[in-house]
């Protein structure tokens, strides 16, 4: 009866570890697939891995710093000097009755192209990079 009891206690210990290592690589974020320049007809974005980055209107520089809250959701700060920052005024667009606090990243299975659109995925933009 012993002998019964450890093959249930190993088995379920398996089945745990099994369970978190398929969690862990689903639930990988987007955050290093990030990293590097990638350009629109609009502007640039520069994201380091550090969590800074650097976005580029018309050789205008915009510095802010980033963060992936959930997979595929980055945050963006910008200084407050950041009105005339696309990314700036994407986060100051007022949806269901709040500002966007943060974007949904989605990239393409090649890593060539980044489509950031509104956290609550309905769609009111998609804006979208390629990698440069």
């Amino acid at each position: 009866m012993h002998t019964n009891n450890m093959k249930k206690g190993n088995l379920i210990v398996a089945l745990l570890i099994a369970l978190t290592l398929m969690l862990t690589a689903c639930s990988r974020g987007v955050s290093a697939d990030l990293v590097g320049s990638w350009e629109s007809d609009f502007n640039a974005l520069t994201f380091n891995s550090n969590g800074t980055g650097v976005e580029t209107i018309e050789g205008k520089e915009f510095a802010f710093t980033w963060r992936e809250i959930g997979v595929g959701l980055l945050v963006f700060t910008f200084d407050e000097d950041a009105e005339d920052s696309l990314i700036y005024q994407l986060m100051s667009l007022v949806i269901h009755g709040q500002p966007v606090g943060s974007f949904r990243v989605v990239l393409s299975d090649d890593l060539q192209t980044l489509i950031l659109s509104d956290n609550h995925g309905h769609g009111h933009f998609n804006f979208a990079l390629s990698r440069i």
